[in-house]
């Protein structure tokens, strides 16, 4: 099983479109594929917290914001982004013509989630042993996440542009944004509160 994901793993990393088209064609059904995401929830989360505590350690300021400092609320918070997030990956891609389902896009999620904790895993490791390159793969690892991305919703919704597929996710990204903030200004949250005096 661990060597089929690696070998499914490299050959997404060489061939992202071909790596998210054969992990749709795996069939797997919904209530699994939300299983994963809450897994890949909780990892994440895990793996952050290790990652803060070993740099705290090292006498650098931990990442995570007050908001964040509970790790079970964290990893609920992200297991609804994730869901969210695939929710919408379906919704706005049919609405611009796109031909993928909901399971599809959920499995992409699963898939580009797992592929980014290895990653997180790999920061951590290199944070270790090499602190100084923590920050340049982190940065690396945010410009494969965007190009795994594109290309796993093209693949999803049969875009043949790249280019569009990346202009409509910043305008999706800055319109969710948008009405979040409307929503917590009317239920009172006030996010300023959650950022911390320098």
């Amino acid at each position: 099983m661990m060597s089929q994901m690696i070998a499914l793993a490299r050959a997404t990393v060489e061939d992202p479109r071909g790596g998210a088209a054969r992990v749709m064609k795996l069939g797997i059904d919904r209530g699994t594929l939300i299983e994963a995401l809450l897994f890949v929830a909780v990892a994440s989360v895990i793996v952050t917290n290790i990652a803060d505590a070993v740099m705290t350690a090292r006498g650098a300021v931990p990442s995570a914001s007050p908001l964040f400092a509970n790790p079970i609320l964290t990893a609920v918070i992200m297991a609804v982004l994730l869901i969210g997030s695939a929710v919408a990956v379906h919704a706005v891609g049919r609405a611009f013509g796109g031909l993928g389902d909901l399971d599809g896009a959920l499995a992409i999620t699963v898939w580009l989630q797992l592929l980014m904790l290895a990653v997180q895993l790999l920061q951590l490791g290199v944070a270790l042993l090499l602190p100084g390159l923590a920050a340049l793969i982190g940065l690396l690892a945010l410009g494969f996440f965007v190009w795994l991305f594109i290309n796993f919703v093209a693949e999803l919704h049969d875009f043949k542009s790249l280019g569009l597929v990346l202009a409509g996710t910043i305008a999706s990204v800055f319109a969710i944004a948008f009405v979040l903030t409307i929503v917590l200004a009317i239920l009172g949250v006030d996010l300023t509160r959650t950022i911390p005096d320098v």
